[in-house]
């Protein structure tokens, strides 16, 4: 039986309810469609934990993190030093994995180094050490005999080479271990 006219108010009332419902529905779903979504861009605009290395003593966790600019096409590396918390069960717990929270101001020991990698503690005499791989600038070696150079006087040519650099958790200036003409791409130091 078909009947036509008005709906009566019982069902057209659940029917309200639906259409509120899927209405409600519909503008939340937009909303998060409009949303930014994670796209490649994005990706490269995130900054990248790299090595990490936690102090001989345990006090201390060093990282890199990396900053990549697409404009540009390459990336940089700052250096950081974080002081660990010598007890946990005085910190509040971070709700998603229930895992210890925190709070603790990093210290930027280095930044903006293009090709730093390779981060290990050394236990050095004077106490620990950082040591890792950056570019240093080397010469080029002079041209082989017999090939003219364009002027005498010119100062030499130099390039950037991965070296072995030492660094204070302290701060303060780097200093170069190596210099190997052809750079190095490795670096582990010993536990004692």
């Amino acid at each position: 039986q078909i009947h036509f006219g008005y709906p009566s108010s019982k069902s057209f009332t659940m029917f309200l309810r639906h259409l509120a419902l899927h209405l409600c529905l519909a503008a939340l779903t937009t909303s998060l469609v409009s949303a930014e979504r994670l796209s490649p861009e994005r990706l490269w605009d995130m900054k990248r934990i790299g090595d990490s290395a936690v102090s001989p003593d345990g006090a201390h966790v060093a990282y890199l993190v990396t900053e990549y600019d697409l404009g540009e096409n390459k990336g940089t590396t700052s250096l950081l030093l974080q002081e660990l918390p010598k007890d946990l069960s005085t910190n509040t717990k971070a709700l998603a994995f229930q895992s210890d929270l925190i709070r603790s101001e990093a210290k930027v020991l280095l930044s903006d180094v293009k090709g730093l990698h390779s981060l290990n503690w050394l236990n050095h005499s004077t106490g620990p050490k950082l040591v890792y791989i950056a570019p240093a600038e080397m010469e080029v070696p002079a041209s082989e005999e017999g090939e003219e150079t364009a002027e005498e006087d010119a100062e030499p040519e130099t390039v950037e080479k991965p070296q072995a650099w030492l660094l204070s958790p302290e701060g303060g200036d780097p200093v170069q271990l190596t210099s190997v003409e052809e750079g190095i791409s490795n670096l582990k130091s010993s536990p004692s």
